[in-house]
């Protein structure tokens, strides 16, 4: 999957949108003269997250960086034989900040090792709208889609951040026009592959476990609650807000769906029973 965000979204190419980006900022080079800045604690830094087989898992690129910088680059390597990369996105942080722009966002043309090129340049205007912007805090830059393939073994697999795999791509920020870019500390990222899910399947919000959702769920779960009834048949299906418990705002999650229709309880609901795409602490459904 290749994808790029100009603001909005569209198939990229990378090899030509690379090749203009860099004409641009080698025009703007000349036009503009910058002062040099360099920051020897600025880090560049793939995140982590964990998912199952056959799920997807996002993780997070940071930042961190004194100097005024408009954009980042990185090329990112994943294990082909257990994950997938299915896109690339801006930041909340980064949509709002360069929404003056038009932003510069591509990610993907995955090579043969798994290494794919993500670049963001905060504004591709001229002039330029979107003024340099230092990052004295770690901020959310980018978010990576994955998917965990459905053949995956369980354990962490590393996203590899640190290692430079394309002549023509670095993993830098990049600094006003007529400055070096500068170079972070990089971090590389992980996923954990958990274990295959043996699990049954269950519709949230049926705590009584007859494949349907009506008073007796809420009875169900204010017995378990507060009459000493025994539990639900399933912790997940009775946890209607999916918030990785059982309480009373259950109870009121699926009154509030029956009575008033606000809003569809979290999956699996609308499409049927399934798996739960939540990872949490309840355990799984036994198979029934």
């Amino acid at each position: 999957m290749r994808t790029w965000f100009p603001v909005r979204t569209v198939a990229w190419g990378v090899g030509p949108a690379i090749q203009v980006a860099a004409a641009l900022l080698c025009i703007l080079g000349r036009v503009v003269a910058a002062e040099d800045c360099s920051d020897p604690g600025a880090a560049l830094e793939v995140g982590t997250g964990s998912a199952r087989p056959g799920q997807r898992v996002e993780v997070p690129v940071t930042g961190r960086v004194a100097c005024p910088i408009t954009g980042f680059s990185l090329a990112v390597g994943h294990d082909m034989a257990r994950l997938r990369f299915i896109e690339g996105r801006p930041s909340a942080f980064l949509a709002e900040y360069a929404k003056g722009g038009p932003l510069f966002f591509m990610a993907g043309e995955m090579n043969a090792k798994g290494y794919g090129k993500i670049l963001a340049l905060f504004d591709m205007s001229f002039p330029l709208t979107v003024p340099p912007t230092a990052l004295p805090e770690r901020t959310d830059l980018a978010v990576l889609v994955y998917e965990v393939l459905p053949d995956a073994a369980p354990g962490t697999t590393v996203l590899l951040n640190r290692h430079r795999q394309f002549e023509d791509f670095s993993n830098i920020f990049s600094a006003p026009a007529g400055a070096p870019p500068i170079e972070p500390t990089l971090v590389d990222g992980t996923v954990e592959v958990l274990p295959s899910s043996v699990a049954g399947d269950f519709l949230r919000g049926d705590s009584n476990g007859d494949r349907q959702i009506d008073i007796t769920d809420v009875i169900s779960v204010l017995g378990f609650l507060f009459q000493g009834a025994s539990a639900p048949w399933c912790s997940d299906a009775a946890d209607a807000n999916d918030d990785g418990e059982i309480d009373i705002s259950d109870a009121v999650r699926i009154l509030v769906w029956l009575f008033l229709r606000d809003g569809e309880l979290p999956a699996p609901f609308a499409a049927g029973p399934g798996q739960d795409p939540t990872i949490d602490g309840l355990g799984d459904c036994p198979v029934r």
